[in-house]
């Protein structure tokens, strides 16, 4: 197997790698503001504004 073979694996395989990673980042990204916003809503709703106003 020639060498440049093995490089092009290898750089195919790191790309592989960085795209799966960040498709990861993003979803756990969304999925995280999400459940924040949901947290820091219900959290602001207990403790700052008493419940009459909702």
């Amino acid at each position: 197997v020639p060498d440049w073979a093995i490089a092009l694996l290898v750089l195919v395989c790191i790309l592989l790698l960085l795209s799966i990673l960040t498709c990861l980042l993003m979803t756990t990204c969304t999925c995280r503001q999400k459940s924040r916003g949901k947290l820091d809503f219900f959290s602001t709703k207990d403790s700052y504004h008493p419940m009459a106003e909702y």
